[in-house]
């Protein structure tokens, strides 16, 4: 609960959107931690194509199979261990691990199906089409029938009665109805008590329901635990991945397939006589710039990830109760973009150009190193205390290149050398690194009242020199009722605990690395020779975003754990939001990086989870979750900032809608009417107004699953397991 998913787009492989407890910043990055058995992921998008509206994300390089499990860590003391980086909760995911099983369990898995699109949006068909044409000319005084029979010649559109009238369906042109999805996995699983292994290697294949769409990823897991000696351990986890996907433009692109599809006249065919894609130009598609099929087919997007994770670790038992631990892990990643559009492209040919062609490579380098010490002891068999200690540091770089090219001689071939022209190329590096150290006390007194506390100091590149560090404590407690003298009266009552959390954390996620410092660019900026301009206006005062957060909750469970329910409610106030400011025009600049600005994020969220069944051969489980939630900027030092259809409005929340407001229909006329704001008599982008009951947030989201786990005997001696899942989400 408390935890939102979106999927960006139906590109396969494309990013989705998780915000926990709501949208924090306004530039800066909401999205969560990703955390792979302690290595923090890497989750940017580091394609450079132009997607037009959805992104890629690199978590999808990850393999599912070779999950144990996943936590999501929401209040501040929970995430404090990950401190800046953990700002906006933290996704702990952790992989499968070797067992002391003796012999090895080798597991194979595959599956295999088939997408359709959940909804397709019923479109007129050709004589339809004319109809309503020829109607709306009618309302406009031309005479009937005026797009086929009385009209000029040239601008019939055709009878709506012509049994060979061309229909188009454009969504069936595009679209896949049996897109094919599978998956094969191969494992082994097994060791002794001085090695555990777990070795994985998968192949998934994805095709899009849209076409021109596909994913595919191959990828490789080995984690292995080894004990040395009673006294020291080590251990490895080493992930590498393959991923190629295929795509076209988005809808947020004037040349993207669904947003032209949308537009498109059902009386244009796909193609001409002459076998050449049909020009929407030629035919009533009024806004449609591209063909949808030639969209799907002409435009080639390729893009080639190569993924390496790996850590190394070693732990060893200093003297009685007091363990070091330290750990070196890798994130190591090198894409490929390789896009080509033909002549016959609209984009080239409106650009007057005879095809495009770019290449471009990214290389990303991510290192952490983490260095512990932990303290655990007990006494007097009710006191039990855990001290720890941590320092890491963490560094991220990335090198991007890429060229340009247009003018081919051939449509089949994209090669950057048979292009005339190179018309762009360039290369970019940048890096940024952050320091940690990080002190926390767990106390529990009989395992009925707990105690945890702990303090960090993070220091980051990005922030003047003056405000690098950041102090970010956090506290929690909770209260075991059920141990309590006074409850044993409810024996219905398996567990119930009161919990209570406070804490701060930084976020630093989101702005230039150099945010904080004036920069200089050099370029043949000056009568074609090289020269060198100021390009960025820094602020030395640039520091943290702080989030401060309180939760309070309760878990319980009943008739020995049969049922049990969660419920929380929180406020998080974010502060000194990082965010571009703008500065008078006499400094040369239009913006600079300030902290300003405060958003406010507060809800509530219950969750409810029944084991229906549980035998051996036989287990159902229902879960339902439900959440609230509501975001309010609660300040903002330049108030009313419009940005195109939103608007950033104190006492309004993020992605405010900012548009004219609609009345309704002129019942004289048959027009829309809307307000007239400012009453010139024009309705115009003046007449614009920050729209507060309608908000691009919830009311609340939830979801309802049920999980049937059974084993079906096919002959003696051989099993096999069946898990079935439904699922339900709704948001409100």
């Amino acid at each position: 609960s408390g935890v939102s998913v979106a999927s960006s787009s139906g590109q396969p492989g494309a990013a989705v959107k998780i915000l926990i407890r709501g949208a924090t910043s306004i530039t800066a990055s909401s999205e969560p931690l990703y955390v792979v058995d302690g290595i923090p992921m890497t989750s940017d998008n580091n394609s450079i194509l132009e997607t037009g509206g959805y992104n890629f994300n690199s978590m999808s390089d990850i393999n599912p199979d070779d999950i144990e499990s996943i936590d999501i860590l929401k209040d501040a003391s929970a995430a404090a261990i990950y401190g800046a980086r953990g700002a906006n909760g933290v996704v702990q995911i952790t992989t499968k691990r070797g067992a002391e099983s003796g012999k090895p369990s080798i597991t194979l898995d595959r599956y295999t199906g088939t997408q359709s699109p959940a909804y397709i949006v019923p479109m007129m068909n050709s004589k339809q089409f004319i109809e309503l044409m020829n109607e709306a000319a009618e309302n406009d005084g031309l005479p009937s029938g005026y797009f086929s029979t009385s009209g000029p010649e040239w601008n019939r559109i055709g009878d709506p009665n012509d049994p060979n009238l061309v229909n188009t369906d454009w969504y069936g042109e595009v679209l896949r109805k049996d897109a094919p999805i599978e998956n094969t996995s191969l494992s082994v699983r097994g060791g002794s008590d001085k090695l555990k292994y777990f070795v994985n290697g998968s192949h998934f294949d994805q095709a899009g329901i849209q076409k021109g769409t596909n994913y595919n990823r191959l990828s490789f897991r080995t984690n292995l635990d080894a004990v040395i000696n009673n006294k020291m351990s080590i251990g490895t986890n080493v992930y590498i991945s393959k991923s190629d996907a295929l795509s076209t433009i988005g809808d947020n692109s004037y040349f993207g397939v669904m947003i032209n599809t949308l537009a498109a006249d059902p009386t244009m065919p796909v193609f001409e006589e002459d076998g050449n894609y049909s020009n929407p130009f030629h035919y009533y598609s009024w806004w449609a710039l591209e063909n949808p099929t030639a969209a799907a087919d002409l435009y080639k997007r390729n893009t080639i990830t190569n993924r390496f994770l790996g850590s190394v670790f070693a732990e060893y038992d200093l003297i009685d109760k007091l363990k070091f631990k330290s750990s070196y892990s890798l994130d190591y990643s090198y894409l490929k973009d390789i896009m080509h559009y033909p002549s016959t492209a609209a984009e080239s040919w409106q650009s007057g150009v005879t095809g495009r062609g770019l290449f471009a490579n990214s290389e990303n380098l991510t290192w952490l190193t983490e260095n512990m010490l932990t303290y655990e002891t007990s006494f007097h068999q009710k006191h039990h205390l855990n001290l720890l200690l941590v320092y890491t540091t963490q560094n991220a770089s990335n090198d991007v290149a890429s060229i340009l090219a247009q003018n081919y001689s051939n449509d089949n071939l994209g090669a950057l050398d048979l292009a005339a022209d190179i018309v762009d190329a360039s290369t970019m590096g940048t890096s940024w690194g952050i320091e940690s150290l990080v002190s926390r006390v767990n106390y529990n007194l009989d395992y009925k009242y707990y105690l945890t506390a702990s303090v960090r100091r993070d220091g980051s590149s990005r922030f003047g020199s003056n405000r690098r560090y950041g102090i970010f404590p956090s506290f929690s407690a909770a209260w075991r009722l059920t141990k309590e003298p006074f409850m044993s009266g409810f024996g219905f009552l398996s567990d119930m605990k009161l919990r209570y959390s406070y804490g701060k954390t930084g976020n630093q996620d989101g702005i230039n690395n150099f945010a904080s410092r004036a920069l200089w660019t050099v370029a043949a900026a000056y009568n074609g020779s090289a020269g060198i301009s100021p390009s960025r206006m820094g602020n030395a005062e640039l520091e943290w975003e702080t989030t401060t957060q309180n939760n309070f909750g309760f878990d319980a469970s009943f008739l020995d754990n049969r049922f049990s329910v969660t419920f929380d409610t929180y406020q998080k106030l974010t502060t000194g939001l990082l965010l571009d400011s703008n500065v008078p025009g006499f400094t040369g600049f239009t913006t600079v990086t300030r902290n300003i600005g405060e958003v406010m994020n507060s809800g509530t969220e219950f969750s409810f989870r029944s084991f229906n069944i549980d035998t051996e051969d036989f287990t159902w489980t229902t879960t339902f979750n439900v959440s609230t939630i509501k975001n309010e900027i609660t300040k903002l030092e330049q108030d009313d900032q419009d940005i195109a259809t939103n608007i950033l409005k104190e006492g309004y929340p993020l992605g405010a809608f900012y548009l004219i407001h609609w009345e309704g229909v002129d019942p004289e006329t048959g027009n829309s009417s809307y307000t007239d704001i400012n009453g010139d008599g024009v309705i115009n982008s003046a007449d614009m107004q920050p729209i507060k009951d309608k908000t691009p947030w919830p009311d609340y989201f939830g979801g309802f699953g049920n999980l049937l786990d059974f084993l079906l005997c096919l002959a003696p001696g051989a099993d096999l397991n069946r898990v079935v899942t439904t699922a339900r989400a709704r948001i409100g």
